[in-house]
This record gives structure tokens, C-alpha cells and sequence, in this order.
């Protein structure tokens, strides 16, 4: 690079002026000067230090005199200058992040990290992205909250890969149509800004499965549109609204305190996951079994004291968090839920099942012993009992012959239930966090000692139940086992060695 002293100098002050176009100048007049990366070692003034180059980069900058925000700007100049020389480490570099460095601008240059999957650019001073932000097509996440964005560019549309864009807290007034084209879009962030209207094209996101609008003062909503997250306010002057889209799958209406949910709600057809969490709902709508899509719904933190027999209408439903009620019994119409996989009932004044459930999840209930009505549901699928007091998981627990799931975890279990090798659909059992005797210290992290170290009443199992019980644990465990015969041999070795 020839470059005289008084050209350097002259670059340097032009990065100390007051005005960014200057320091836009003198990145340009750098530029060109530059052929290799050597060259913006030597302007520098930083080392080629093999795993740690962006921090020598950044230290350089910092030592230029220059406040954050330029010296920011700087840093990220140089990697797109080195992307562009196609310098090795930076093209395998696959995420950057600039938060809370008070940018206010950035460089044209980001556009040829053309490798990225992530950018972090959070909580800083943006007022505006380059065009060339567009050229990030690998670009699968891009975080921009806390920023003063007014708009996006068109070329955001660009980004065919990206599934998640938070503008959390900017100052968008409006989005272009192009957002439109973000085909592998799931996580749309869009909260506390100052949308009144979405384009209609946003109807295309077939992935979307979170847009977060609440504080914004949206006034009208697209006809087609496959997720909202809406506030209190939103919600009560558009539900009508809301009510009519037709392609809407996804509904997050937790932590509003709503204390009731219109009929229309039944409208909502094409439905398949209700968020209700956290809110002050006492009873539910007749009209919530029409939504015969629905996957899951989430009613968790309310004041139900019932629900509806139309809810056993939902025949597609595979997960319905009831936790934190004032559930005090349930309609025998809920056994029609032959899809349930997850039923919590976790902290309701519940002390009766309906006997057809197909799964029951109790956790965090503080019990001490299983009721007898429990053996009594033969067609349980999942039982969750986790984080309870349970000394003991009676042999009665055999009668649950379609069990497929089972989670006992965080108990006072000192003995893995003897009923487990006789299920013969049991596919999963989590066991950790018990109280297990002192030879099974670690147990669950360490599971072949537990196996060697069998209990008697183990010992006396049939061979075929001693194989059960071995490959259900296995299955269940994340590192490798001894072979079924190699452990028989070992935990025989141990008796004789004990007698």
C-alpha cells in the first residue's frame, strides 16, 4: 500500500470529524488504497494473531481516539473489507454482534459477510439499515431491538432464510410490502412501535408462528394472516376483527388480564395453537369447540372453576395446560381427547379423574402417595409426576398397561418402580432427581454403576424383566451401556464379591 504520511493523516482527521459523511469519506479514501489484508494491518496498526483477530481489530479501533460509535462503525468496515478480499477466517465466520455500541449508522460493506446466520445489532441508534443488508441471504436470525428504525429497506425481502427478525422497540411507522417474501419467517418481533397497519402481503408468511404486535396502535389488520400476539387494548377494539381471519393458526392472548373471551372466538377455525396464560378467565365459551384444529391450548394462571363440555369436541388436541386453576372437577366429555399427550392439572382443588384420560399431568402438587383412582385409569398414555413428594411408586402402577410415558423426576424415590418392565409400550421414563440410596450416588448421570449395583429385590426378577427393565434405561439414557449379558456378568461379580 502507498500510502504517504500526510495521506494517513489526512484519512485520520476525516474519521475525527464531527460529520459521518467525513468519516464515510475517509473509509472510502482508505479503501482505496487497500489491496490485501496486510494493508489494514499496516493502517491499523494491529497483529495477525491466530483465534483472536476481531479482538485485535477491535482494540485497534478503540485505539484510533474516536468516540463508540465510530470506532464501531470502523470494526465494521474492516470485516466487510476483509469478506471482500475473501480473507479466510472472516468468510467462516457465521455471526456477528454490535450490541449496545450506539451506532447510529452502518457501513455498506456489512453486505459482504455474505456468510453470516446471525447479526446482533441490538440496543443502539439506528435510524436506518444500508440497502446492502439484502445481501445477507445465509442470514437466518437478525436482531435489531432497541433501535430508532423508522423503516426497513425493500431489500429486506431478500432474506429467504432468515426465520427470526426482532424490531422490538423501534419507531416503525410502517413495513414495505417486501416483507412479504421472508418465506422461512417464524418469529416476527414487533412490539412497542408505532405500526397502525400491517401490508397485506404479510399474509404470505405460511411459517409464521409468532408476530408480536401489542403496543403498537394498530387500527386495521390484513385479511390473511397466520399468527398474532396482541395486548389487552388491541385485543378488546379488534377482536371482532380478529374473529373473521380465517387463516389464523396461532392466537397469544396471555398476561392481559382478560376476565372473558367472546363467542366469536368459535369463529377462529383454522386455529391450532390458543394462548390464554395468565390471564383472569373464570369460565370458557361454549363456542371454544368449534375449534376442531387445535393442537394446543394454554390456559395456565386463570380462575376456571370449570370448563365447558364442548371442550371434549376437540378432537385434534395434543396438549391442554390447565395449571394454576380453581378446577374443582372436569366434564366426562374430556375422555373424547384420545390425541392428548400433555394434560396438566398442576394446583387445582382437583381430587377426581374421569377413568378414560389418556394423559394426566400432576406436578408441583405436593403429593405423597398416589391415590388408588389413579390405577384405575387403564387408558393413560403420558403420567407426569414430576417435582412432588412420593416415596414410592406402588407395583399397582403395572395395571396402566398403555402407558407410554412416564415422569417421575424430582421425588423422594429411593427405588425405581418394580411395575416398569412389565409395561410394554413404556417407551420413556425420567427418573432424575431422586433420592436414591448412597451407592447409586449419581445414578442418573451414571447409570451402568446403578445397573451393576442392583438392588435384591432386582435380583430376584425374572431374566426377561432384568432385560426389560435394562434396555427401558438404556433407551432413556444419553451415553453408552454395557452390553445386557456384559452387566449380568458384572452385577453377579459384585454379589459373590459381597458374600
Amino acid at each position: 500500500m502507498s500510502l504517504s504520511t500526510e495521506e494517513k493523516a489526512k484519512i485520520l482527521a476525516l474519521f475525527r470529524h464531527e460529520d459521518h459523511e467525513n468519516l464515510e469519506m475517509g473509509l472510502m479514501l482508505l479503501g482505496s488504497f487497500l489491496n490485501t489484508e496486510q494493508d489494514l494491518r499496516d493502517f491499523f496498526g494491529y497483529k495477525e494473531q491466530e483465534g483472536c483477530q476481531e479482538k485485535a481489530i477491535e482494540q485497534a479501533c478503540q485505539n484510533l481516539g474516536l468516540d463508540k460509535s465510530r470506532s464501531s462503525y470502523i470494526n465494521i468496515w474492516i470485516l466487510g473489507i476483509l469478506a471482500q478480499l475473501k480473507v479466510k477466517w472472516v468468510m467462516e465466520r457465521t455471526w456477528v454482534s454490535f450490541h449496545n455500541h450506539e451506532l447510529t449508522r452502518i457501513p455498506q460493506e456489512i453486505g459482504h459477510l455474505s456468510n453470516l446466520v446471525s447479526l446482533g445489532l441490538s440496543s443502539n441508534k439506528l435510524q436506518s439499515l444500508p440497502a446492502e443488508i439484502g445481501n445477507l441471504n445465509n442470514l437466518v436470525s437478525l436482531k435489531l431491538q432497541y433501535n430508532e428504525l423508522q423503516s426497513l429497506p425493500a431489500e429486506i425481502g431478500n432474506l429467504n432464510n432468515l426465520k427470526r427478525l426482532d424490531l422490538e422497540r423501534n419507531e416503525l411507522t410502517i413495513l414495505p410490502s417486501e416483507i412479504g417474501n421472508l418465506s422461512a419467517l417464524t418469529d416476527l418481533e414487533l412490539q412497542y412501535n408505532e405500526l397502525q397497519s400491517l401490508p397485506a402481503e404479510i399474509g404470505k408468511l405460511d411459517k409464521l408462528e409468532k408476530l408480536d404486535l401489542r403496543y403498537n396502535p394498530i387500527a386495521t389488520l390484513p385479511k390473511d394472516i397466520r399468527a398474532l400476539k396482541l395486548g389487552r387494548r388491541q385485543w378488546t377494539r379488534l377482536y371482532k376483527d380478529v374473529c373473521r381471519i380465517r387463516s389464523l393458526r396461532r392466537l397469544d392472548l396471555s398476561s392481559n388480564y382478560l376476565t372473558t373471551l367472546p363467542k366469536e372466538i368459535g369463529n377462529l377455525i383454522g386455529l391450532t395453537h390458543l394462548n390464554l396464560n395468565f390471564n383472569e378467565l373464570q369460565s370458557l365459551p361454549a363456542e371454544i369447540g368449534n375449534l376442531n384444529n387445535l393442537v394446543s391450548l394454554e390456559l395456565q394462571y386463570n380462575e376456571l372453576q370449570s370448563l365447558p363440555a364442548e371442550i371434549g369436541n376437540l378432537n385434534n388436541l395434543v396438549s391442554l395446560s390447565c395449571g394454576r386453576n380453581q378446577l374443582q372437577s372436569l366434564p366426562s366429555s374430556i375422555t373424547k381427547l384420545k390425541n392428548l399427550q400433555t394434560f396438566n392439572l398442576s394446583a387445582n382443588p382437583l381430587y377426581s379423574f374421569p377413568a378414560g384420560l389418556v394423559a394426566l399431568e400432576i406436578d408441583r402438587h405436593q403429593m405423597k402417595k398416589l391415590g388408588t383412582q389413579l390405577y384405575e385409569m387403564t387408558s393413560l398414555r403420558y403420567l407426569n409426576l414430576r417435582h412432588n413428594r412420593l416415596l414410592k411408586v406402588p407395583d399397582e402402577l403395572e395395571q396402566l398397561v398403555e402407558l407410554i410415558e412416564l415422569d417421575i423426576s424430582g421425588n423422594y424415590l429411593r427405588h425405581l418402580p418394580s411395575a416398569i418392565p412389565k409395561l410394554a409400550h413404556l417407551q420413556k421414563v425420567d427418573f432424575k432427581c431422586n433420592r436414591y440410596p448412597s451407592w447409586w450416588v449419581k445414578c442418573v448421570e451414571w447409570i451402568v454403576p446403578c445397573l451393576i449395583h442392583w438392588p435384591s429385590y432386582y435380583t430376584r426378577m425374572p431374566d426377561s424383566e432384568g432385560r426389560r427393565m435394562y434396555d427401558i434405561l438404556a433407551k432413556n439414557a444419553s451415553w453408552e451401556l454395557y452390553s445386557y449379558s456384559d452387566m449380568l456378568s458384572r452385577r453377579n461379580d459384585k454379589t459373590e464379591e459381597d458374600q
